[in-house]
């Protein structure tokens, strides 16, 4: 067992992120889901890829029920994550936990096999694929950033946080990611990339003050799942009527 989570855990120079060209998108999304494609947008991704899709109104299909009036994202998940199915599967209930509960975020849509995701074979490595309902809006570092806007977004990932108290799924609770607070003494192995010496003594620092501080002490600290990656990247923000 320790070895197969081993193995999870990133490494440095993986090649992990799906490979396909736009024909290869619009023939994925024809075929699992009956969308015909409009339009056809590749989205900033880091390990995946996603991909902004606009369905062509003249093609109706019975199989679509529930039309998304902002289109899709199509999200190919990077060949390491996708070898843990139960993550696919928390992640799709997360958001659906919290649509419920009044937070805004993207809606799996289900393919036409009546599935949240699918796992597809793409340049002989296997991705788990899904299609969320597209949330309109513009990207936290793409909006003037203002003392008000900080307040509000603290007050969401706090509510959001709060709310996620209440979740739990058996797919994350032996999950292991070097995103994690606990891998930061695993980050040795990737410091070689850090050029300037300044910025290696600190990245050193705080990994050798986390095993000495933090790491003897995990198992007495509180755990949940929580937004883990709150950044300008991240947020979708909107402005409402009365300046929130």
């Amino acid at each position: 067992m320790a070895d197969r989570k081993a193995s999870l855990v990133l490494e440095p120079g993986a090649m992990i992120r799906p490979v396909i060209d736009h024909e290869g998108v619009k023939l994925l999304v024809e075929r699992l889901y009956g969308i015909s494609v409009l339009e056809l947008t590749e989205l900033a991704g880091y390990d995946d890829k996603n991909y902004r899709i606009t369905e062509d109104p003249n093609v109706k299909n019975p199989l679509i029920v529930n039309h998304s009036p902002h289109g899709y994202v199509l999200k190919i998940m990077n060949s390491m994550d996708s070898q843990n199915l139960s993550v696919v599967e928390a992640q799709n209930e997360i958001m659906n936990f919290l649509i419920t509960r009044s937070v805004r975020c993207p809606r799996p849509v289900r393919n036409i096999f009546g599935h949240l995701h699918s796992v597809e074979t793409l340049s002989g490595r296997q991705h788990a694929v899904r299609l969320l309902e597209y949330v309109p809006g513009e990207l936290l570092k793409d909006v003037p950033s203002s003392d008000a806007l900080f307040y509000q977004l603290g007050e969401f990932i706090a509510n959001l946080d709060n709310k996620l108290q209440n979740f739990n799924h058996s797919g994350l609770a032996g999950r292991e990611h070097i995103w994690m607070l606990t891998k930061v003494p695993d980050l040795e192995k990737f410091k070689y990339v850090i050029k300037d010496a300044e910025k290696l003594d600190l990245a050193e620092e705080v990994i050798e003050e986390f095993k000495y501080a933090v790491v003897p002490r995990l198992d007495e600290l509180e755990k949940g799942v929580i937004h883990g990656d709150v950044n300008e990247m991240n947020i979708i923000v909107e402005r409402k009527p009365g300046g929130r």
